[in-house]
Protein backbone atom coordinates (compact mmCIF):
# COMPACT_ATOMS: atom_id res chain seq x y z
CA UNK A 1 0.00 0.00 0.00
CA UNK A 2 1.26 3.25 -0.95
CA UNK A 3 -0.10 6.70 0.56
CA UNK A 4 0.42 9.70 -2.17
CA UNK A 5 -0.49 13.25 -1.50
CA UNK A 6 -0.20 14.77 -4.47
CA UNK A 7 -1.66 18.00 -6.22
CA UNK A 8 -5.09 17.94 -7.41
CA UNK A 9 -3.80 20.25 -10.23
CA UNK A 10 -1.80 17.45 -11.05
CA UNK A 11 -4.90 15.14 -11.65
CA UNK A 12 -6.16 14.88 -15.01
CA UNK A 13 -9.74 13.51 -14.05
CA UNK A 14 -12.18 14.47 -11.16
CA UNK A 15 -11.93 12.90 -8.22
CA UNK A 16 -15.84 12.56 -8.06
CA UNK A 17 -16.07 8.59 -6.80
CA UNK A 18 -14.28 6.36 -4.32
CA UNK A 19 -11.39 5.25 -6.55
CA UNK A 20 -11.15 2.23 -8.79
CA UNK A 21 -10.19 -1.25 -9.65
CA UNK A 22 -7.67 -2.88 -12.28
CA UNK A 23 -8.49 -6.19 -13.53
CA UNK A 24 -5.94 -8.50 -12.41
CA UNK A 25 -5.90 -9.09 -16.46
CA UNK A 26 -5.20 -5.60 -16.97
CA UNK A 27 -1.79 -4.77 -18.54
CA UNK A 28 -0.77 -1.89 -16.36
CA UNK A 29 2.40 -3.92 -14.71
CA UNK A 30 2.08 -2.49 -10.57
CA UNK A 31 -1.00 -1.01 -9.77
CA UNK A 32 -4.09 -3.06 -8.52
CA UNK A 33 -6.65 -0.41 -7.20
CA UNK A 34 -6.73 3.49 -6.35
CA UNK A 35 -8.93 4.74 -3.44
CA UNK A 36 -9.22 8.12 -3.39
CA UNK A 37 -9.21 8.91 0.30
CA UNK A 38 -9.38 12.71 0.85
CA UNK A 39 -13.18 12.52 -1.64
CA UNK A 40 -14.36 9.59 0.49
CA UNK A 41 -13.39 11.00 4.34
CA UNK A 42 -14.19 14.89 4.95
CA UNK A 43 -11.39 15.56 7.45
CA UNK A 44 -9.15 14.48 4.54
CA UNK A 45 -10.36 16.83 1.97
CA UNK A 46 -8.02 19.60 1.00
CA UNK A 47 -8.56 21.99 -1.66
CA UNK A 48 -4.97 21.62 -3.02
CA UNK A 49 -4.02 18.49 -2.13
CA UNK A 50 -5.43 14.64 -2.62
CA UNK A 51 -4.32 11.58 -0.87
CA UNK A 52 -4.31 8.39 -2.89
CA UNK A 53 -4.06 5.17 -1.07
CA UNK A 54 -2.84 2.87 -3.95
CA UNK A 55 -2.97 -0.88 -3.79
CA UNK A 56 0.08 -2.77 -6.03
CA UNK A 57 0.85 -6.08 -6.78
CA UNK A 58 -1.59 -9.29 -8.38
CA UNK A 59 -1.98 -12.43 -6.59
CA UNK A 60 1.38 -14.76 -7.99
CA UNK A 61 3.19 -11.53 -9.38
CA UNK A 62 6.29 -10.53 -7.27
CA UNK A 63 7.14 -7.49 -8.96
CA UNK A 64 5.95 -5.07 -6.65
CA UNK A 65 7.68 -7.12 -3.74
CA UNK A 66 10.83 -6.99 -5.58
CA UNK A 67 11.25 -2.91 -6.01
CA UNK A 68 12.36 -0.79 -2.87
CA UNK A 69 10.24 2.07 -1.75
CA UNK A 70 11.13 4.81 -4.07
CA UNK A 71 11.25 2.11 -7.54
CA UNK A 72 7.78 0.82 -6.20
CA UNK A 73 6.50 4.91 -5.83
CA UNK A 74 7.85 5.51 -9.04
CA UNK A 75 6.10 2.40 -11.13
CA UNK A 76 2.44 3.07 -8.81
CA UNK A 77 2.84 7.01 -10.30
CA UNK A 78 3.72 5.78 -13.67
CA UNK A 79 0.33 3.69 -14.09
CA UNK A 80 -1.64 6.86 -12.18
CA UNK A 81 -0.32 9.09 -15.09
CA UNK A 82 -2.14 6.40 -17.59
CA UNK A 83 -4.91 5.86 -15.42
CA UNK A 84 -5.88 9.39 -13.92
CA UNK A 85 -3.52 11.57 -16.55
CA UNK A 86 -1.26 12.42 -12.79
CA UNK A 87 1.46 14.78 -14.71
CA UNK A 88 3.80 15.47 -11.28
CA UNK A 89 5.24 13.87 -9.35
CA UNK A 90 4.28 13.13 -5.39
CA UNK A 91 4.52 15.68 -2.85
CA UNK A 92 4.71 13.13 -0.35
CA UNK A 93 4.49 9.47 -0.05
CA UNK A 94 4.43 6.93 1.86
CA UNK A 95 4.71 2.91 1.55
CA UNK A 96 3.11 0.31 4.09
CA UNK A 97 4.26 -3.19 2.98
CA UNK A 98 1.60 -5.89 4.09
CA UNK A 99 3.17 -9.14 2.08
CA UNK A 100 -0.12 -11.68 1.76
CA UNK A 101 -2.46 -9.86 3.41
CA UNK A 102 -5.44 -10.06 1.09
CA UNK A 103 -6.96 -13.48 1.38
CA UNK A 104 -7.33 -15.15 -2.43
CA UNK A 105 -11.00 -16.78 -2.27
CA UNK A 106 -10.59 -19.91 -4.33
CA UNK A 107 -13.68 -21.66 -6.28
CA UNK A 108 -16.24 -22.98 -3.89
CA UNK A 109 -15.57 -20.33 -0.91
CA UNK A 110 -18.56 -19.74 -0.16
CA UNK A 111 -19.62 -23.26 0.33
CA UNK A 112 -16.77 -23.90 2.91
CA UNK A 113 -17.41 -20.58 5.02
CA UNK A 114 -21.21 -22.22 4.73
CA UNK A 115 -20.27 -25.40 5.98
CA UNK A 116 -18.08 -23.67 8.84
CA UNK A 117 -20.40 -21.78 9.93
CA UNK A 118 -22.52 -24.65 10.30
CA UNK A 119 -20.02 -26.62 11.83
CA UNK A 120 -19.49 -23.52 14.61
CA UNK A 121 -22.90 -23.50 15.21
CA UNK A 122 -23.40 -27.15 15.89
CA UNK A 123 -20.53 -27.13 17.94
CA UNK A 124 -20.12 -23.85 20.02
CA UNK A 125 -23.76 -22.06 19.31
CA UNK A 126 -23.00 -18.30 19.83
CA UNK A 127 -19.86 -17.96 18.20
CA UNK A 128 -20.00 -16.30 14.72
CA UNK A 129 -17.16 -15.82 12.47
CA UNK A 130 -16.38 -12.76 10.56
CA UNK A 131 -14.28 -10.98 8.59
CA UNK A 132 -11.93 -10.49 5.40
CA UNK A 133 -11.45 -14.39 5.25
CA UNK A 134 -15.40 -15.14 5.15
CA UNK A 135 -17.33 -12.76 3.22
CA UNK A 136 -15.53 -9.59 1.29
CA UNK A 137 -11.75 -8.24 2.56
CA UNK A 138 -13.02 -5.06 2.04
CA UNK A 139 -13.85 -2.60 5.26
CA UNK A 140 -17.07 -1.97 4.13
CA UNK A 141 -17.29 -5.99 4.24
CA UNK A 142 -15.67 -6.78 7.48
CA UNK A 143 -18.37 -3.91 9.02
CA UNK A 144 -21.27 -5.40 7.71
CA UNK A 145 -20.38 -8.89 8.82
CA UNK A 146 -19.77 -7.52 12.19
CA UNK A 147 -22.63 -5.60 12.76
CA UNK A 148 -24.70 -8.92 11.52
CA UNK A 149 -22.84 -11.08 14.45
CA UNK A 150 -23.40 -8.51 16.77
CA UNK A 151 -27.00 -8.30 15.78
CA UNK A 152 -27.28 -12.26 15.88
CA UNK A 153 -26.33 -12.16 19.23
CA UNK A 154 -28.05 -9.52 20.71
Amino acid sequence: MVTLAVSKNSLGVPLDASGFLVAQTDPLPTLTACSWASAKWAHLDDPEVAILRVSAGKHGDTHALELDDPSLVQALVLDLATTMGIDAPPLEWRVTRWIDALPQYRPGHPARVSAWREGVNAEAPGIHLAGAAYDGLGLPACIRQGRQAAAAIA
